[in-house]
């Protein structure tokens, strides 16, 4: 782990309160951390969805204007929470980044979500 949760937390919130800071009129998103291969050493799903909730929640609960909070890991998912490793890959070979197929899944999370603009 490279962080804690708490500390990914307060370090999210750092950076957008410093984008809101010099775009004060700006939208701002904030997206979970996509899912990992479960064959990855670090198996880490269930801790990455520990830290979407807390980001989510962190998002919700501030009084930042204009800021939002997209999940885009559900379309990534398998049945066990990890990154589908079915045909096509959605790994970019690493199980740990996403490959170029990924991104339709991710682009149709982010129209279906009907973010404002």
């Amino acid at each position: 782990r490279l962080t804690t949760q708490l500390e990914y937390i307060e370090n999210m919130m750092t950076l957008v309160k410093n984008l809101r800071r010099v775009s004060p009129d700006s939208k701002i998103t904030v997206m979970s951390i996509s899912p990992i291969l479960a064959s990855h050493p670090w198996d880490a799903n269930d801790e990455i969805d520990g830290y979407n909730t807390a980001m989510r929640h962190a998002v919700e609960q501030s009084d930042i204007p204009e800021l939002y909070y997209l999940d885009i890991s559900a379309g990534l998912k398998d049945e066990d929470g990890a990154l589908m490793d079915d045909t096509p890959a959605y790994d970019a070979g690493d199980g740990l980044h996403l490959s170029k197929r990924a991104y339709p899944i991710v682009l149709e999370e982010i129209l279906a979500a009907k973010m404002p603009i």
